[in-house]
């Protein structure tokens, strides 16, 4: 049997000291009354009623466990409150770890919408590429970009995205537009590294796998800065799209090797397994898939 409906029919026979009264107060069976009571003894080990023919009387252990119960339905009743007001007024902190160049370009209007619909939660936006670890940093989500999901997590996809080439009608006008990945290798190749530097480069040209091996002139662990090396002439620049939206739209950069496409990157959410998000971890999961799709 449930523990707390027999909690709630115990209370309920104290307060109306009658067990068909009880019974009506709950709308159930005088029988169903019996059984509860009969379990809560049974499953304590003690006598809580003393019961006649003419009348019902706790016993010392009864009244004790009556002031207990008292206690455990009143705080039931609160944080159902509370609950329901969470649910139709969100408000608290949420703590968010997010990769530093995505965020300044994709979420930060995002953030700022979701703060105005939202005003009662605050929130703790931790920007940084480096892979922070959910529990000893207590975060409630974790936003990651990388070309697998990790299986240590339940993983949440908001986008999916490729990398390409760019660089300035300038420096094409004085090294070339490369046709061909092999190309590359007379180029001043500007690259994003994360963790540690890689001389390779993932593609696909025309469904079929191609590896370039390249040395790159300059390597960086920040998007924005080698999208302002490559503004100023100084080499083809492998990035995201959305890096170098702007510059694409104003003809500052243009892209090379269209025929090559990158590995899919994933932005997504790792959540802790089994374990359901928070009413306003849940909420920005929502408004953040939505905005971004």
């Amino acid at each position: 049997m449930d523990k707390l409906d027999c909690i709630k029919t115990f209370y309920h026979v104290v307060e109306h000291q009658n067990f068909s009264k009880a019974a009506r107060a709950l709308n159930i069976s005088r029988d169903l009354v019996a059984k509860r009571i009969s379990y809560l003894e049974t499953h304590l080990n003690a006598t809580l009623v003393l019961r006649t023919t003419r009348k019902m009387n706790l016993t010392e252990t009864g009244e004790k466990f009556y002031q207990h119960c008292k206690i455990i339905l009143s705080e039931y009743e609160i944080a159902q409150l509370e609950i329901v007001h969470d649910h139709f007024y969100p408000e608290g902190s949420l703590k968010i770890n997010a990769p530093a160049s995505f965020s300044r370009h994709k979420l930060n209007l995002i953030v700022s919408e979701f703060i105005l619909s939202y005003p009662d939660i605050e929130i703790e936006l931790a920007l940084s590429d480096e892979v922070k670890d959910i529990y000893d940093h207590h975060y409630d989500l974790t936003l990651r970009i990388g070309t697998t999901l990790n299986d240590n997590f339940e993983n949440i996809i908001l986008q999916q995205f490729n990398l390409n080439f760019y660089a300035t009608p300038q420096y094409y006008s004085k090294y070339g537009i490369p046709q061909k990945q092999d190309e590359l290798i007379n180029h001043h190749l500007l690259m994003y590294f994360h963790n540690k530097p890689e001389n390779k480069i993932y593609l696909s040209h025309h469904g079929e796998p191609v590896t370039l091996h390249c040395f790159p002139k300059f390597k960086c662990n920040d998007g924005d800065f080698l999208v302002d090396l490559a503004l100023q002439h100084q080499g083809i620049v492998y990035l995201p799209e959305f890096l170098v939206t702007r510059y694409i739209e104003s003809k500052q950069l243009i892209k090379c090797l269209e025929d090559y496409k990158s590995q899919i990157r994933y932005f997504y959410v790792a959540c802790p397994k089994n374990q359901k998000l928070s009413r306003r971890a849940r909420l920005f999961v929502d408004f953040l898939s939505k905005k971004l799709n």
